[in-house]
């Protein structure tokens, strides 16, 4: 294959314009949203209150799902939410429940979101 000055400069361009299009995908992606997927389950405490537990993040609306049915083996309640938000710009939508089990009132799910 022979490569004229010509054909360079369509190959140049060409390559330009596809860069020009990943720096955009990139920025566009470091600037967007980011949605954090987060299960929490509670303990029956004294008097038969709730205790939350440690909060665990995961990787998938699918895997909190299963996480939060598995852990109602043995405790009150579990919660299974995603929140969505940019992290530069600290701005949060509000957290929506992909699954909740057990004594979960209205409280609880505020808690469990903060």
């Amino acid at each position: 294959m022979h490569i004229t000055l010509q054909s360079r400069e369509r190959l140049d361009s060409g390559a330009a314009l596809v860069f020009e299009c990943e720096q955009k995908v990139n920025f566009e992606g470091l600037r967007g949203m980011v949605t954090y997927y987060v299960v929490q389950g509670f303990l029956r405490g004294k008097n038969g209150y709730p205790i939350p537990e440690e909060s665990q993040e995961v990787a998938s609306a699918r895997h909190a799902r299963a996480l939060c049915e598995r852990l109602m083996a043995d405790r009150m309640a579990a919660v299974a939410f995603s929140r969505s938000g940019d992290p530069a710009t600290g701005e949060w939508q509000d957290a929506v429940v992909i699954c909740s089990l057990g004594a979960v009132s209205e409280e609880l799910l505020a808690e469990a979101a903060a």
